[in-house]
C-alpha cells in the first residue's frame, strides 16, 4: 500500500548541521544530515511501502511520527525544536516583554504555534479579577515546595492564542508538587521551574490536576528538547555538589570532573549565560587517548582539540548561573551526611562552608581571567565538541556558616546555634554534634559532648573520648 498525501520539505539550520522536516499526508519526518541533497533519497523512498518505509527512515537518522496534527517547530532563539506538548516561556506579542509560561498545542507551520497560557496568580489576580483562587499550598503538606519558594502556575484553557516562534524567550519546567516534593528537591532559585495544582476550566471553575495526568514534558517518539535540557542541568548540579561536599577539601587548581555533554546542552547553557559577564575564551590543548583494536592490541593517540571555556568569577555570572542551576549552586558543606533512614543533617553555627566567593576583592585576579588556569574563586566549564565532553573546574574558599558570604547566598535567618559568650576564653560554643577536627591526622566528627568531654567518630566508626578543650582547640585549628 503506498503513502499518499503531499509532500513538503521546510528546511533550516543549527549547530553546523542542516535540518528539515517534511511533511507527507498523516507522516512528519524531521531530517539531519550535511546537506540538502541527501534529503532528494529520502524523498524517493516515499513511493516504497509504509513498512518499508518507516525501517529506512528510521535507520538513516531521522525522526518518525504518524500524527494528525502539526507537531514540530523550529524556534530561532533557542536554537533548538519544539515539539507539541512542551512547556515554554513567551511575550503573547512582538511589542511585549513580559514572559508567560506556556504549552504548546498545535504549530502553524513554518514560523507560528498555537499555545496555552499558564499564569501566575499575580496574573489571575490582575486579569481574571471574577475568579477566587485556592488557597497557597500548606507548609504540612509541601514543605519542601514552599522552602524552595517556587511559583505556582494555573492553566486557563480558555486563553489559547496564536504567537510567533520569535517571541519564544526560553523553556519552562512545570512540575506537580508531589514531583518536587520527592523526587526533584533542590529546585530553590531555578527560574524556570514552576508547579501546578489546579486548571481553570473555560466555565470558570477550578479543577484539580493529579501527578499522572501531568506530564512534565511532552510525548515524542524521540526525548524531546526539554527534557534533555532538563537531565542535563541536574547531573551538572550533581557534579558540582560532589566537589564541594568533599570532605577532604582537596581542590587543586588542575583538578577537573569530566561529563558527557550534547552540542545543544552546551548552547543551551551559553545561551543563558548570555547578558552576564562570564569570561567565554578559546584554547587549544595536546591531548593522548589510549585506543583498544579489534585484536586487544593498545596504541597511544596523540591530537591538538579545540576547547571553549567558559568562567563563572563574578557576581553577574554566578548570579545568571544560579538562575538557571539553583541558589545553591556554588556552595557545598563539609557535615557528614546520614546514613540510610538517619535523621537529615542540618547546618548549624560553626559549620564550615565551601563556597565560591567571588564577592571578596582578595579572589579577584584582574588581567588574568582569561587564562586556563587560575587560582582565585571560580567555576571553569571547558568543552570539547569533538568529543562531547564538558569538564568542570571549581575553585573555592572555606568558610564558617555564620559568615556573612553564607547568610547572603542562602537568604537565610540566624542559625540554629548560639552565639559564642563575650567573656568565654575557648570557643567551646563550637563543639557540638556534627562537627570535624584533626587529630594525629584523623579527621574525627564529634557525636556527643556531655559534662566536658567530647565523644569523637572516625571514618571506620572508632570512638574517641578527649577533653572539651583539647576538642575546643582542635577545631580551632581545624577551622583557621
Amino acid at each position: 500500500m503506498l503513502l499518499s498525501g503531499s509532500r513538503k520539505i521546510f528546511p533550516f539550520s543549527g549547530q553546523g548541521l542542516v535540518y528539515g522536516v517534511l511533511y507527507h499526508g498523516p507522516y512528519v519526518f524531521t531530517l539531519c544530515g550535511s546537506d540538502q541533497a541527501s534529503w532528494k533519497e529520502r524523498e524517493l523512498s516515499l513511493q516504497l511501502s509504509a513498512k518499508e518505509h518507516v525501517h529506512i527512515l528510521l535507520s538513516s537518522d531521522c525522526c518518525y511520527a504518524p500524527m494528525n496534527s502539526n507537531i514540530f517547530i523550529w524556534i530561532p532563539p533557542l536554537n533548538a525544536v519544539i515539539t507539541k506538548g512542551d512547556y515554554l516561556m513567551a511575550a503573547r506579542n512582538a511589542a511585549s516583554t513580559a514572559v508567560t509560561v506556556c504549552i504548546v498545542k498545535e504549530v502553524i507551520l513554518p514560523h507560528e504555534l498555537r499555545v496555552t497560557w499558564w499564569l501566575t496568580r499575580e496574573q489571575l489576580a490582575g486579569t481574571r479579577r471574577d475568579l477566587r483562587l485556592p488557597p497557597p499550598p500548606t507548609i504540612s503538606a509541601y514543605s519542601n515546595v514552599l522552602k524552595c519558594r517556587l511559583m505556582e502556575v494555573f492553566e486557563d484553557c480558555g486563553s489559547v492564542s496564536t504567537i510567533s516562534a520569535s517571541n519564544v524567550h526560553d523553556i519552562a519546567f512545570v512540575f506537580h508538587p508531589d514531583v518536587l516534593e520527592t523526587k526533584f528537591a533542590n529546585c530553590a532559585g531555578m527560574s524556570r521551574v514552576f508547579f501546578t495544582r489546579y486548571r481553570i476550566k473555560r466555565n470558570g471553575e477550578f479543577a484539580t490536576c493529579g501527578v499522572q495526568p501531568l506530564s512534565p514534558f511532552s510525548y515524542s517518539p524521540c526525548e524531546p528538547y526539554p527534557s534533555r535540557i532538563w537531565y542535563f542541568l541536574l547531573e551538572v548540579k550533581h557534579n558540582v555538589e560532589r566537589m564541594l561536599n568533599d570532605t577532604k577539601q582537596y581542590q587543586p587548581c588542575r583538578k577537573m570532573f569530566p561529563m558527557k555533554c550534547s552540542v545543544e546542552c552546551w548552547y543551551y547553557f551559553c545561551f543563558s549565560m548570555r547578558g552576564s559577564n562570564a569570561v567565554v575564551n578559546y584554547f587549544r590543548r595536546n591531548y593522548t587517548e589510549k585506543l583498544c583494536h579489534c585484536d586487544l592490541s593498545l596504541s597511544s593517540l596523540s591530537s591538538r582539540k579545540e576547547l571553549q571555556l567558559v568562567r563563572l568569577d563574578t557576581g553577574s555570572s554566578l548570579d545568571c548561573a544560579r538562575k538557571l542551576f539553583g541558589s545553591t549552586f556554588g556552595i557545598g558543606i563539609r557535615n557528614r551526611a546520614p546514613n540510610r533512614g538517619g535523621q537529615p543533617v542540618t547546618m548549624h553555627f560553626g559549620d564550615v562552608v565551601n563556597i565560591v566567593d567571588v564577592a571578596d576583592p582578595r579572589h579577584n585576579v584582574g588581567e588574568n581571567r582569561v587564562a586556563e588556569f587560575v587560582t582565585s574563586n571560580g567555576l571553569d566549564f571547558l568543552f570539547d565538541a569533538e568529543a562531547r565532553l564538558l569538564r568542570i573546574r571549581v575553585r573555592y574558599s572555606r568558610v564558617l556558616a555564620q559568615s556573612d558570604a553564607v547568610k547572603a547566598t542562602l537568604n537565610i535567618g540566624p542559625l540554629q546555634m548560639r552565639e559564642a559568650p563575650a567573656d568565654e576564653g575557648v570557643n567551646n560554643f563550637d563543639v557540638i554534634p556534627g562537627t570535624f577536627f584533626m587529630r594525629d591526622e584523623v579527621l574525627l566528627e564529634v557525636i556527643l559532648v556531655n559534662e566536658g568531654f567530647v565523644t569523637a567518630r572516625d571514618n571506620l566508626f572508632n570512638e574517641y573520648i578527649i577533653g572539651l578543650d583539647e576538642a575546643a582547640n582542635l577545631i580551632d585549628e581545624y577551622l583557621n
